[in-house]
């Protein structure tokens, strides 16, 4: 039962009702910020007497503990200082926002850095602090790493009083702040630039271009409003984030896209809340799929923006008569399923203390998801919905469903998604962290739910969100990170979790992904038929691996495939402290590497081989160039040259990665099929597609791109690959790990 809009005395038949007006069709924000407080004080103080008293009786009530396909792996409360907010991990930390501002009363609200080498054992290292973080009336929202770059950029904006227990009367202006976390500074990362947006933003989706990762990205931004002269949506470009010669007006160039279509009615005549709230990207950056709080959802096309047009436009796909519309609130999240012509949509609804402070319905039965088809993009249309128990109207009715200490200040609604082509990870408030299976996105079914047992206390509690009954919220964008789960609950902390539920070999297999970024495994499950890259636990055991002490590979995305070949006497470094992880590799250096490769792993080279080209004449690696070539591993560029000094291009890499494994087991690799077009009469194509079947190599955004040259930290994982098959096969004796020392 949600509680009426007009408020007047205290409870009345199980219904919570307060003094004073609330104003219907009234955006959120609108209400004067004083009144906001007033009212969700005037609830506390109703609630405050039946707060602490166990919920009605219901199949639900609140605090119920479940862990239905996920497995704890490690938990760090974060000081239990509650009002935890978005969450980015990279390497061996993880980084967490606060909800709420630097008043002293709140426990270390700044960014968090945690230690996660050890899932099992996380720890809080250190916090980023005021003047970087947590000024009074400013909150650290949206978290987001740019792995390549090494850098955590951070939103921070102005907070309200009334629903995130920040100072009143502050007025903050939004910046972005980005910070240096490569080597040892991920421990404690250093700022090295601030962007501000002409508008505030309120969430952001990374693009990182899949063509060059390490030198262009941009931040898509929504800056909601009812207006049609502002716009609801900003892209940055960030790709000179790093060049603080370029004043920032030049640094970080805005493309702006106006909302200009009218909000429309709902059926129950209300206007349709025309705010942008959040939106997703399509991995080549030209498709966005906008949420409106009421007025839906859309398709964007922003192909001229990541081209790089002069003058970009945007333009909607989705002609605004057909957008998909339901209710005020509406969507919140929209996220499209890797390989499908389907988007992933949730809603967020708060519970009922909001009604009065936005004029819209909060409450049970709250939000839930939606998936919609959009095979015709201009035409989109909803397949299909997911609810809890909690988001039926007939709970409304239970015990529970009707209690206000149950609904007042808690929320039982979807949040944010992290998508594998057939399973849904999603942070879901109150009911704990969700897996749906979506192998047909016209059907998703239940596949697990982990909710914890809550701290018994925490320093400050969500003043919308934990001050009921139940206190759980799970809140952030999940995160794959080699297999493992990682979540925020904004009271109760980091949660690392093994999923075991449908389809956890999507997981287990995914070495980065998360829901609002094109980062990681994203690019290869865009088109699923590709085969996924093999893993690597026979020949590189997790934690049997010791620490080379090469500082440029920490964090990085290969670190444990570069740390492997050190290991194995495979690769070198630059120097005892650097492997030099994104220098280019040369033929002459894949030969040697490839050489190692076939020694190490139990194969022989002649050593007695001719000499066979005349332009590697004492080079470092015409021993390794001469031996392969007895052996019909490599072949020279014509002329009696074998161009030592040429980068070595990823179809070569193919080829040669198929010829040692082939050298060494004395078995054939063979192609399951065709996997990629843009290799097509290439003199590599077939070993391409072997490479690929035996999971060695993986395709890229647009094919498997045979042309482009491979960085050494990437080769150390194309090794790393080839050597753990011999190794799972039995031809190659396993290396005894290695467990790192006692602290």
């Amino acid at each position: 039962m949600r509680i009426p809009l007009t408020w007047s005395f205290p409870i009345v038949a199980g219904v919570l009702v307060i003094s004073g007006t609330a104003l219907a069709h009234t955006p959120a924000g609108e209400l004067p910020e004083s009144e906001q407080a007033a009212l969700m004080e005037q609830a506390r103080a109703l609630l405050g007497p039946i707060a602490a008293a166990p919920a009605s009786e219901g199949e639900a009530g609140p605090g119920d503990v479940a862990s239905d396909g996920f497995e704890l792996v490690g938990h760090d409360p974060l000081l239990g200082r509650g009002m935890n907010a978005a969450l980015a991990v990279h390497g061996d930390h993880a980084y967490v926002g606060s909800r709420t501002d630097g008043q002293p009363q709140h426990e270390s609200p700044g960014i968090l850095v945690v230690d996660v080498s050890d899932p099992a054992a996380p720890e809080v290292v250190h916090e980023i602090g005021r003047p970087d973080a947590a000024e009074i009336g400013e909150t650290s929202r949206e978290l987001r790493i740019w792995p390549e770059q090494d850098l955590l950029m951070v939103l921070n904006f102005g907070c309200s009083s009334a629903i995130h227990a920040c100072a009143s009367g502050e007025a903050r202006s939004s910046r972005v702040t980005f910070f240096d976390i490569a080597g040892e500074k991920a421990a404690a990362p250093e700022l090295v630039a601030t962007y501000e947006p002409t508008r505030t933003p309120h969430e952001f989706y990374l693009w990182v271009d899949p063509a060059a990762p390490a030198e262009r990205a941009m931040i898509f931004q929504t800056t909601p409003t009812s207006s049609k002269t502002q716009p609801n949506m900003i892209v940055t470009d960030i790709s000179n984030v790093r060049d603080a010669m370029i004043p920032e007006a030049e640094r970080f160039p805005e493309t702006k896209w106006f909302a200009d279509f009218d909000a429309g009615e709902l059926e129950n005549g209300e206007e349709q809340d025309r705010r942008l709230h959040s939106m997703g990207i399509s991995n080549d950056g030209k498709r966005a799929y906008l949420s409106f709080l009421g007025s839906g959802f859309l398709v964007l096309d922003t192909s001229e923006v990541v081209t790089g047009a002069p003058e970009p436009s945007i333009q909607l796909i989705t002609p605004p008569e057909n957008r998909v519309v339901w209710t005020n609130p509406g969507a919140h999240s929209s996220v499209k399923i890797p390989g499908k012509d389907a988007i992933f949509v949730t809603d967020e609804v708060y519970g009922d203390a909001l009604d009065p402070i936005t004029g819209q319905d909060h409450g049970c039965p709250w939000g839930w998801v939606r998936t919609i088809d959009i095979s015709n993009p201009a035409a989109p249309a909803i397949m299909a919905e997911y609810k809890q128990e909690e988001n039926d109207p007939a709970y409304c009715e239970s015990g529970a469903g009707a209690d206000p200490a149950n609904t007042t200040f808690t929320s039982y609604s979807a949040h944010n998604p992290t998508l594998t082509p057939d399973l849904a990870l999603l942070s879901w408030h109150s009911a704990g962290l969700e897996a749906v299976d979506i192998s047909d996105p016209a059907k998703p079914v239940r596949a697990g739910t982990f909710k914890p047992e809550p701290l018994p206390s925490v320093t400050t509690e969500d003043p919308a969100l934990s001050a009921g009954q139940d206190k759980v919220v799970m809140w952030s964008y999940p995160i794959i990170k080699d297999g493992l789960v990682y979540v925020v609950d904004l009271r109760n902390g980091l949660y690392i979790l093994k999923y075991t539920g449908e389809h956890a070999d999507q997981v287990a297999t995914t070495s980065f992904l998360e829901g609002n970024s094109n980062l990681g495994d994203a690019l290869r499950y865009e088109n699923p038929t590709v085969p996924r890259a093999r893993l690597v636990d026979d020949a590189c055991p997790e934690g049997g691996v010791p620490d080379s002490g090469r500082t440029d590979a920490d964090g990085n995305t290969h670190e444990r495939a570069i740390e492997c070949m050190l290991w194995w006497g495979i690769a070198n470094g630059q120097s005892d402290t650097r492997y030099d992880t994104a220098g280019s590799v040369s033929r002459g250096q894949m030969a040697s590497l490839l050489a190692g490769l076939i020694t190490k792993s139990g194969g022989t080279l002649p050593s007695d081989a001719p000499d066979a080209f005349t332009d590697d004449d004492g080079s470092v690696h015409e021993g390794s160039i001469n031996a392969l070539a007895a052996l019909g591993v490599v072949n020279g560029v014509g002329g009696g040259r074998f161009a030592p000094e040429d980068s070595v291009r990823r179809g070569q890499v193919a080829k040669l990665l198929v010829r040692g494994y082939e050298a060494v087991s004395e078995r054939s690799l063979a192609a399951s099929q065709d996997f990629f077009s843009d290799d097509n009469g290439s003199t590599h194509e077939q070993d391409i597609n072997r490479s690929a079947a035996a999971g060695f190599t993986e395709g890229r955004v647009n094919g498997f791109e045979p042309e482009s040259l491979t960085q050494r930290d990437q080769m150390a994982s194309l090794l790393a690959r080839t050597l753990d098959l011999l190794v799972e096969e039995g031809t190659t004796e396993p290396k005894e790990p290695e467990p790192a020392p006692a602290a």
